[in-house]
């Protein structure tokens, strides 16, 4: 029996916000942002200081929570198969970037 996909829409807005705070924090670096005279643009930055925490929480939360599922609905957690479905769940993504970068250097 197939085991129905684990998708929770709402985690994606979490994610797009956690890429968000990183990217204005990281934009502070590029191109500075006078605190005096742009008050609310510079600290509204600052918040990408939470963007990575964000990141790991969303991370912890998404493996217990497919972890329990696979307790639930198999009676015990495989691990090495759990390594392997994430293994193919990035790697293809991450191979793919990394090649394009090679080439295009």
């Amino acid at each position: 029996m197939k085991a129905a996909r684990y998708y929770k829409p709402e985690l994606d807005v979490l994610r797009m916000c956690a890429f968000l705070f990183v990217f204005f924090v990281h934009r502070l670096d590029l191109a500075p942002v006078d605190s005096k005279e742009f008050y609310w643009g510079y600290h509204l930055s600052l918040i990408g200081n939470y963007g990575v925490p964000l990141f790991f929480f969303l991370s912890a939360f998404l493996i217990t929570e497919l972890l329990l599922k696979e307790e639930e609905h198999f009676g015990k957690i495989n691990i090495k198969a759990f390594y392997i479905r994430r293994m193919l769940r990035i790697w293809p993504l991450y191979f793919t970037f990394f090649f394009l970068i090679v080439l295009m250097t």
